[in-house]
């Protein structure tokens, strides 16, 4: 998480971007099958930044990733993601995630009868996230 938050202290130098892609691309090799053959579940976000989420999930049998980005976030108000949650697909229900960008753990709960992770948790060190249930 150290190398997050230096790496977010200057954006502007490309670290952060080489960053993510290669956690992300290093995972993806790691995991062939969940993104060879594995269901692909949209991911939907409910309140105040709704419209500033996009999000899937991958699942092949018990392995399941969700890959989620922020969007425009200049429009976006100081407590925008406060109020807003990922709603995530049935198939993809578990207790916890961790973020494989920064090795957190999140939690999920129950709202509305459905399980969901707070957009602010998940956006809290970086504005995309590939976050994989833990078993």
């Amino acid at each position: 998480l150290g190398l997050v938050a230096d790496l977010m202290r200057t954006p502007e130098d490309g670290r952060i971007k080489l960053f993510v892609t290669s956690s992300a691309l290093r995972y993806r090799r790691a995991h062939p099958a969940l993104f060879e053959t594995g269901s692909y579940h949209p991911v939907e976000a409910t309140g105040k930044g709704k419209q500033h989420v996009v999000g899937f999930a991958r699942k092949q049998g018990a392995t399941v990733a969700i890959a989620v980005a922020g969007r425009f976030f200049l429009r976006l108000s100081s407590d925008a993601w406060k109020s807003t949650v990922l709603r995530l697909p049935k198939s993809a229900h578990a207790q916890e995630y961790v973020d494989v960008m920064t090795g957190r753990t999140l939690q999920t709960r129950h709202a509305d009868g459905d399980l969901v992770i707070s957009a602010e948790d998940v956006f809290r060190d970086l504005p995309v996230a590939l976050l994989e249930a833990t078993v």
